[in-house]
């Protein structure tokens, strides 16, 4: 396991849920698109030249954060149930966690 180390974080999320189920993630559907969606945006900012980072931040809609925060959620409770960390999917940490998207978001 010391190659997971260094590996793409997508890759370790995949490997654990794959450890654990056998079976391969599919990361074009939800839950765990927005896991996809994150690493990819992760590397976009982070794998930046400073000179282009305003630009590529003001190109981030509000609502898109919003959207992938709230998959994050449904990602990481897929995953408990998944590791079998609980039995099944709770409503109230989605009650708790996840953000309504206000309608008038690119005013703000």
């Amino acid at each position: 396991f010391d190659y997971l180390e260094y590996a793409p974080a997508i890759i370790k999320w995949s490997f654990i849920l794959y450890y654990k189920t056998k079976q391969k993630i599919n990361f074009g559907q939800q839950p765990h698109q927005a896991i996809n969606d994150l690493c990819k945006w992760r590397s976009k900012l982070m794998h930046v030249t400073y000179s282009n980072l305003i630009k590529k931040l003001k190109a981030i809609k509000p609502e898109e954060v919003l959207k992938l925060y709230n998959g994050f959620v449904e990602s990481m409770e897929d995953m408990n149930v998944v590791l079998e960390r609980i039995d099944k999917h709770r409503i109230e940490v989605y009650n708790k966690w996840k953000v309504q998207i206000p309608k008038n978001i690119n005013s703000c």
